[in-house]
Parts: C-alpha cells; sequence; structure tokens
C-alpha cells in the first residue's frame, strides 16, 4: 500500500534501495527524501511544499494525525539531535545502554582497584596472551557474564551497528562465543561493558564540514594519485588483519571496511572471514572484495540519484583505499600468478568493478587507514585517534592523525619508473614522494635534480 502512496504522490522508488522513495523537482533542483523501514517512516529534503504534501497524504491515508514530528528525535532507538545552527546530526544510544545496565545490574560493579584503569578503549592486557579454550577460571562476575552472554553481547550487536561504531570491532570478536563463550570470549565482554559503562554519552556525529574531511585533505595533499579524495562525495577504506595463529578454533583473519560520503562515516563492518587466508595479501583481497560490493550500491545510488550527492555530470568511480601494495596490484591488474590462482575466483571480483568504472582501488599509508579501526583491538591512542575521524562525540580525549610525511630516500629506477620525486608536504616542507612514471615529461627532470643535489631537494625543483 505504502508504494502506491508514494508512487501516486510522485515519488520514484530506488532499485538500489527499495525502502527509499526520492522525489526530484528540475526546475528549482530542489527534493524530496521518503525512507520506510517497517512502521517508521523518515522524510527529508529541500522541497517543504512537497514535503507539505505528503504529510497531508500520510494524515488521510493512514489516519496519522499527530504523529509527524516537525523535528526527527527518534529513529529504530535511536535518539537522534539536529543543529539547525551548526549543521550537526547526532545519533545516540545512551538510553539502551542504560536499559542494559538495568537490566543486568551487576554489571555496574566497580572494576577491582588498581586494575584496568585505562578504560578509554575496550582494551585489556589480557588480550595480548588470551586464556585457552579450556580454561574455566571464572570468578563470580565472570560466571554471572557467561549465563546471560547471549543477551549482553546481543544488545551490544545494536549499538554498534546503530550508533557505535567504537565497538564494533570488539563486539565482533565477543560473538565467535555467542553459543558457548570461553574465557576470552569473557574478558572481551567485561572490556566492553567497562568501557560503556564511562562512555555512554558517545555518539556519531555528522557535520557539514565532515569529521574525517582534515585526513582526506592530508591524504590528497600528499599524494597526487589521491587528488580525487577531493571531488568525489564517497570514499571507503578497506584493511584486513592477517592472523597467522590459531585462535577461536581457527586461523580465520578479519576484514574490516567502512564508507564515508562528503567526509561523514555512514557505513562500516567488523567481520571474520569465513575461509583461511595463506598469506596477508590474501586476507586484504577477500577484505577489499567485500568492501568493493559496497562500494558498488554507493555507486548504483550516485548513479540513480546523482542530486543528492552533488554531482553534476558522469558519476565517479568509488575511491578505496587500500594499505596493501601486493593486494592492489592483484585488484588492479587482471593477471594470474603462482601466488594467486589458488585464490577463489569469487575474490577477483574487485577486478571487474574496477573495469567498470564502479570501484578504484588506491594505495594509502596505514598510519591513515580509518579501517584499520575494525580489524584489530586498538589501544588508547590509535583507538581515540581513529575514533576522531569517525565523528565519535561525547568522548574525553581527542588525539589528531600523525602528520603525514614520509622520509626521503633514494629514487630506485625499475621497470621504466622511477619510484620517488620531489613535492611540498604539509606545512612546506619538502620531500620526495612516489607517483610518476619515468616517461612523463617532469620525472626525468625531478630525478636528474634528485642525484646532481646528492638527495637534497632543490629550491629550484619547486613542488609538483
Amino acid at each position: 500500500m505504502l508504494n502506491d502512496v508514494m508512487v501516486r504522490a510522485g515519488f520514484t522508488r530506488s532499485k538500489s534501495d527499495t525502502c527509499l522513495y526520492v522525489s526530484h523537482n528540475e526546475a528549482d533542483g530542489t527534493w524530496c527524501a521518503c525512507a520506510a523501514f517497517v512502521d517508521d517512516i523518515v522524510v527529508t529534503g529541500t522541497d517543504s511544499k512537497k514535503i507539505a504534501e505528503l504529510r497531508h497524504i500520510f494524515n488521510t491515508t493512514f489516519k496519522g494525525e499527530g504523529q509527524w514530528d516537525e523535528c526527527i528525535n527518534s529513529f529504530l532507538g535511536m535518539h537522534i539531535e539536529y543543529n539547525q545552527a551548526t549543521g550537526e546530526l547526532s545519533f545516540s544510544v545512551r538510553s539502551k545502554v542504560e536499559d542494559l545496565f538495568k537490566k543486568f545490574p551487576f554489571l555496574e560493579q566497580p572494576p577491582k582497584p588498581n586494575r584496568h584503569r585505562d578504560l578509554h578503549a575496550p582494551y585489556l592486557p589480557e588480550f595480548e596472551h588470551p586464556p585457552s579454550a579450556d580454561d574455566e577460571d571464572l570468578d563470580a562476575e565472570e560466571m554471572l557474564i557467561k549465563e546471560n552472554f547471549a543477551s549482553i553481547v546481543g544488545s551490544c550487536i545494536y549499538f554498534s551497528i546503530t550508533a557505535r561504531p567504537d565497538i564494533a570491532t570488539i563486539v565482533n570478536k565477543a560473538c565467535k562465543g555467542m553459543h558457548g563463550p570461553s574465557k576470552v570470549h569473557i574478558l572481551y565482554v567485561k572490556a566492553l561493558i567497562r568501557y560503556l559503562k564511562i562512555h555512554k554519552d558517545t555518539k556519531l556525529c555528522y557535520t557539514r564540514e565532515g569529521a574525517a574531511t582534515p585526513v582526506l585533505k592530508s591524504l590528497s595533499g600528499s599524494y597526487v594519485e589521491l587528488d580525487v579524495l577531493d571531488s568525489v562525495p564517497v570514499v571507503g577504506f578497506s584493511d584486513a588483519n592477517h592472523l597467522s595463529k590459531i585462535v577461536d578454533g581457527g586461523m580465520y583473519s578479519t576484514s574490516g571496511h567502512c564508507f564515508f560520503v562528503h567526509g561523514n562515516m555512514i557505513q562500516w563492518s567488523s567481520k571474520r572471514q569465513t575461509i583461511h587466508a595463506s598469506s596477508s595479501m590474501q586476507s586484504e583481497l577477500i577484505a577489499a572484495c567485500s568492501a568493493s560490493d559496497n562500494a558498488v550500491w554507493f555507486h548504483a545510488m550516485m548513479a540513480e540519484f546523482p542530486f543528492l550527492f552533488g554531482i553534476v555530470g558522469e558519476v565517479p568511480a568509488v575511491p578505496l583505499l587500500i594499505d596493501n601494495q601486493a593486494c592492489l596490484s592483484v585488484a588492479n591488474h587482471p593477471e594470474n600468478s603462482t601466488r594467486t590462482r589458488h585464490i577463489a575466483l569469487r575474490e577477483f571480483r574487485i577486478r571487474d568493478y574496477v573495469e567498470l568504472k564502479q570501484v578504484r582501488p588506491l594505495w594509502c599509508p596505514g598510519t591513515h587507514n580509518l579501517a584499520d579501526h575494525f580489524t584489530k583491538l586498538l589501544q588508547r591512542e590509535t583507538f581515540q585517534r581513529l575514533n576522531q575521524a569517525f565523528g565519535m562525540g561525547g568522548m574525553n580525549r581527542k588525539v589528531n592523525l600523525p602528520v603525514l610525511l614520509e622520509s626521503a630516500s633514494k629514487p630506485d629506477v625499475s621497470e621504466g619508473h622511477a619510484a620517488e620525486f620531489v613535492k611540498v608536504g604539509l606545512n612546506g616542507v619538502r620531500k620526495w614522494q612516489v607517483f610518476l612514471a619515468f616517461d612523463h615529461p617532469h620525472a626525468r627532470a625531478f630525478y636528474d635534480a634528485f642525484v646532481a643535489s646528492s638527495g637534497i631537494v632543490p629550491n629550484e625543483c619547486g613542488g609538483y
């Protein structure tokens, strides 16, 4: 019935997401979007006339008089606030976190004295040397957690997929013990609960500038091949943590990815891979293929509704940033070798996406790969640093990402490429950087200048 009502009202049903309806007035460029989830509906847009018309239709058709809120304040259990003056939109699940502690009062117990004092990250020193699977030496608190494990972790899954990406990784690890928790899974829950206890107010914030925009600008300003980050609305990051030892009954690596629209993170994932990866390249490729599936969906949305993303003209491929050069080479070049021919063909679908210009895999340094957050448990400094780029508000500390600079080294000339050339980096610091083919008109001059100056960047070279 809803579909018939929306179509009659002049809305187009999205082919990429059948719960999304969009109306676009090409005369003045205004638009109205309606997203439905069961009996919850969100309406937004710049076409105030269409919104008023839709409100009248809903009130007469569904008899929903009085149920229309002028400004959204909750959706799917999330508390939502929008500051029109600053343009900040925030999502919080504080009330749900408090409900969890009320349901299980033993979770409110303070930690033991002089232990785990650093609760600014869901991390414990025991994670470095986790207990064995048959370790059943549990104290009273751990026994209670084990008895209520599924209910506690189930609530945390909801937190992690709605407004708390900061806990997505540890929740993913705790889920592995859902049907038979061992001591290591209970330790994951203890660290998670103690972190949530002092970070109930943490929320996901979207701003007009975008929390990740400084990171993207730093990357685009330091690497010429990443200049595209300044002009595309959607950017993705992919990473994997290659596991070389048996954990939870297998040697399964963890895939992680996240996507940003105009610098705001709107999709993220932390998931254990289903097959054993024989190398870090293979685990990175599996992660990249999973991330590219989501990138294709974003590309389809941009092609269907370019005005929602501010796109004029051709829809650009979605940049997918990867910090593994071997994985990047496999993804961009349709050829097999003895190192890759054993990998399932499904993991090479990213090559099809590249050929169709839907996805564009690019390299980025590991220090600035934001998907690293979703592949492994991080200690406080790195954890807080990445959370700031995610737009997590209400945290006690803010730590900036490191300045993106690399030490200069002698260029390597091989296979027709000169590997490093001069570039002006952040704060005017001059350095040598990788980006030009040796047959490029600037390449030879830069290389000759490097050799003539004994590795010192000469002023006459300038930046490129």
